[in-house]
């Protein structure tokens, strides 16, 4: 896949890497500009580092993908991306094309303070990520979010649940993104680093009512399972 960036790949099963430190695939100089279909199979265990994070480099899984670069289909579970110098991300450090049904568990993080933007998917997002979600946990010295790290495109259907925690007073923390310079849509959040806000009780959490505009139809966006404390995206109840 490094060789050839632009062609198309299936992921035929799940991948054990364990005891194996990855490269990132893509850069900035040759991004990933394929298309990356996981075929709802995991990579799992995975450790992903750059060899210098003084370079124009990013880390995931992918570091890089371009702009017609696509991401489907695919978890990365029990995985560990550490600094990189322009984003870190359990999948990519940097999506510049598109990222669908894609999710991530596990760990994004760093030992010091260089700058580094971190999400539990995604590091920074230029492009789209659809219908994706992330329990990973976040701590991170810029801009830290439970899925996406800084979103400078659009996030739609996608949410996170892991903690968030900057490591240090300059840094930003959110539950979904660190920092939103996009759009974000009909996506949520319920990690750590929230800040305070008019909370609902809990009762008014598990009422559709309280929730003015959003679509609870049987073909709608929204569910509220029996039993359920918030609402959920209908697209979750498929896991």
């Amino acid at each position: 896949m490094r060789r050839t960036s632009a062609g198309n790949y299936a992921l035929g099963t799940d991948i054990d890497a364990t005891g194996y430190t990855l490269a990132p695939i893509g850069n900035h100089a040759t991004p990933f500009t394929g298309q990356f279909d996981g075929m709802w199979h995991n990579v799992n265990n995975a450790h992903i580092e750059i060899a210098d994070f003084s370079k124009d480099y990013s880390s995931g899984l992918f570091g890089v993908v371009g702009t017609g670069g696509v991401l489907r289909d695919v978890g990365v579970e029990n995985g560990r991306v550490s600094t990189s110098f322009l984003g870190s991300g359990l999948l990519a450090g940097v999506n510049q094309g598109v990222i669908a049904n894609a999710h991530s568990t596990g760990v994004a993080m760093e030992v010091y303070q260089n700058g580094t933007t971190f999400g539990g998917l995604v590091g920074r997002n230029e492009g789209s990520v659809e219908r994706s979600w992330s329990s990973a946990a976040i701590s991170g010295s810029d801009a830290n979010g439970g899925l996406v790290g800084y979103n400078l495109g659009s996030i739609t259907q996608s949410y996170a649940t892991g903690s968030v925690r900057p490591v240090f007073s300059t840094g930003y923390g959110g539950g979904l993104v660190g920092i939103n310079d996009g759009t974000v849509s009909q996506s949520f959040a319920t990690g750590g680093s929230l800040p305070p806000s008019n909370g609902l009780t809990t009762a008014q959490m598990s009422d559709p009512a309280s929730f003015t505009g959003y679509d609870f139809g049987a073909n709608g966006v929204w569910a509220m399972p029996a039993g359920a404390t918030h609402p959920v995206l209908r697209s979750q109840l498929a896991h």
